[in-house]
């Protein structure tokens, strides 16, 4: 298995997304998925039969959630925060095709990135219709979402990062950058990249540093054995999933705020040696997806410092 993504909702849990590898490091199926690295094929994806639903749980304002993105069935499910091995309390249909990367941002409403259709769909907290598809872009991979709407998309093609104000299909900005990964931000609304540099697909891997609303990046001073996503937690260090391995990891980089920056960050990792025990890293069990690609969770709660 490989991760190759990480997301962080609320304060500081950790969401991972998965895919399976076959011999030599290379993607391979899962159960029934067509391969996901570098581009997930959009021909023959899962269908989800029937409307999407939600438990009285799920639709409580208070609930504890877990979104996973289950590629080839083309369905988000719906998990409760606790629980053994719970089964699903909802899911979500309604304008998905092939789901990857999700997001949450801190009002419940929740985007997806659907690589089957091309676009990003938002839901409100508590509905399993979305409210706004977002079109236009060529490949979406990834979204961060902000406080007031406003989106990051990693579009793989062409490669750029694409930046949305809420309700609205025309990007205020586009960052160009070969192979990019994931997209984050931290308070400051400084802009963090995730790319790679091999044409082939993978690493070596490396994080773009942008300040707001800037197209010109500085390369912070690590390395990546393949750099799959990356997200802020709510004490302020930057981790970024790095599925070149084994063991695949997350790496904890230490920043400094931007505007006092003078030396290279201080740098730790997570490592798994057993990532099917880990599909929902934060969560209090495996979730049982047959392809849990992606996983995002709301609210959270703050936890303590690597």
């Amino acid at each position: 298995m490989r991760y190759h993504g990480v997301a962080v909702a609320g304060p500081c849990v950790l969401a991972v997304a998965l895919s399976a590898c076959g011999s030599g490091g290379n993607p391979a199926p899962v159960a029934g998925a067509t391969s996901v690295l570098p581009l997930p094929a959009v021909a023959g994806l899962g269908k989800a039969h029937g409307p999407g639903w939600m438990s009285k749980a799920a639709r409580n304002p208070n609930a504890h959630l877990i979104y996973v993105s289950d590629f080839a069935a083309g369905v988000v499910r719906i998990y409760p925060e606790k629980g053994s091995n719970p089964a699903p309390i909802g899911e979500i249909t309604d304008g998905i095709s092939g789901p990857f990367g999700l997001s949450v941002d801190r009002f419940g409403n929740l985007y997806v990135c659907n690589v089957g259709n091309f676009t990003v769909t938002e839901y409100p907290r508590g509905s399993t219709t979305y409210s706004f598809r977002y079109t236009g872009i060529g490949y979406p991979y990834s979204v961060t979402a902000l406080p007031g709407g406003q989106i990051y998309v990693v579009d793989e093609e062409p490669q750029q990062i694409m930046v949305f104000p809420k309700g609205s299909s025309r990007p205020r900005l586009r960052i160009p950058i070969e192979r990019p990964s994931g997209v984050t931000l931290d308070p400051e609304h400084n802009v963090y990249v995730a790319y790679n540099t091999n044409p082939h697909g993978g690493g070596p891997g490396y994080v773009n540093e942008y300040a707001p609303k800037s197209k010109a990046g500085t390369k912070l001073a690590f390395t990546l054995g393949w750099a799959t996503g990356d997200a802020f937690d709510g004490d302020g260090n930057l981790l970024v999933a790095d599925q070149e391995g084994p063991p695949v990891a997350i790496d904890v980089f230490r920043l400094a705020p931007r505007s006092r920056r003078s030396r290279s960050p201080k740098g730790s990792s997570i490592r798994f040696t057993s990532p099917l025990a880990n599909s929902a890293i934060g969560c209090s069990s495996p979730i049982p997806a047959p392809t849990p690609f992606w996983c995002t969770t709301i609210p959270a709660a703050r936890s303590s410092k690597p």
